[in-house]
């Protein structure tokens, strides 16, 4: 620590400023790049989750149906299970 404030008092007035000059122009770039990664996290997070949500109604939708065929086509299957009794 001793040695980082002795480096920055030998430091010419003119060196201290480009690398203060520096530091506030970063600043802000470090601060976009956070919030830009943040809102895009959240986004895609969101988008996922949505598109999840339509892959389970599609495959509900799916095995519904499958159940429904079966149970027309083979009579003895639509007397033995309930449409209530396969989805409880």
């Amino acid at each position: 620590m001793k040695e980082i404030v002795a480096s920055i008092k030998n430091m010419t007035i003119k060196m201290k400023l480009i690398v203060l000059f520096i530091a506030v122009g970063i600043m802000p770039l470090v601060i976009v790049a956070i919030l830009a990664y943040a809102q895009s996290a959240s986004a895609l997070d969101a988008k996922t989750y949505a598109g999840l949500g339509s892959i389970a109604e599609y495959k509900t939708r799916v095995l519904e149906d499958w159940i429904h065929d079966r149970m027309t086509d083979d009579p003895l299957a639509g007397d033995m299970m309930t449409k209530e009794e396969v989805s409880g």
